[in-house]
């Protein structure tokens, strides 16, 4: 049985487990305690403990995040039942255009990609990471309903759509599309438009959750 941990315990946890994926390999222990200024014998008990919640795994590499890291961030969303309102919604999208579509969601100042579903032409974003375009991040820092435009993308610059998802309690979530510049993503506005107002109803529907902003 682990035992409680205390508050100070609990923050050299995190520390910890936020400085794995930048120290691997030989000497990955010392190099950590390095980092944070925290004692190798406090980093040491902190990794066996964390190995043992199942939050980072141990390999001949040294420690790497474990398998309990993505079975919490795949729970994670800012409203209950979007995820499931979403998904049918964004591969209908998908199907009629043929680019990728991604649920975003905003958190503590943050958006990020919560989902997506990947076009013909387009790879799937991966889960979890930084929104596609600053226009996203934009949309949520304004009252604007919607943002369109052509950003910088990984190579050639895509045309992007972003709408807001009508979501209770003043969760922030958004649809949001790619495409090639010479096919401005702006033409799929009323599709994504509809699709946003849908999960927002789908989601209202449901037993009341509790949102995060």
């Amino acid at each position: 049985m682990i035992a409680p941990m205390s508050r100070s315990v609990l923050e050299t946890g995190v520390r910890v487990l936020r400085a794995v994926p930048a120290h691997g390999g030989s000497g990955q222990i010392a190099a950590i305690a390095r980092a944070l200024d925290i004692p190798y014998p406090t980093v040491h008990r902190t990794l066996v403990r964390l190995h043992r919640l199942g939050l980072v795994a141990k390999t001949d590499a040294g420690y790497v995040l474990g398998y309990g890291i993505a079975e919490l961030a795949d729970r994670m969303e800012p409203y209950e039942g979007l995820r499931a309102a979403a998904a049918p919604v964004m591969t209908s999208i998908r199907d009629r255009t043929g680019r990728t579509i991604s649920l975003v969601v905003h958190l503590d100042g943050a958006a990020f990609v919560l989902d997506s579903v990947p076009g013909a032409d387009w790879a799937a974003v991966p889960r979890h990471t930084v929104c596609p375009s600053a226009l996203s991040q934009e949309l949520f820092a304004s009252g604007d309903v919607s943002f369109a435009g052509d950003v910088p993308a990984s190579g050639p610059h895509s045309s992007v759509y972003t709408v807001r998802i009508p979501l209770p309690d003043g969760a922030r979530a958004a649809l949001h599309i790619n495409s090639r510049p010479e096919q401005p993503a702006s033409r799929f506005a009323a599709l994504l438009d509809e699709g946003a107002r849908r999960i927002g109803l789908a989601v209202r529907r449901q037993a009341p959750g509790r949102a995060a902003r």
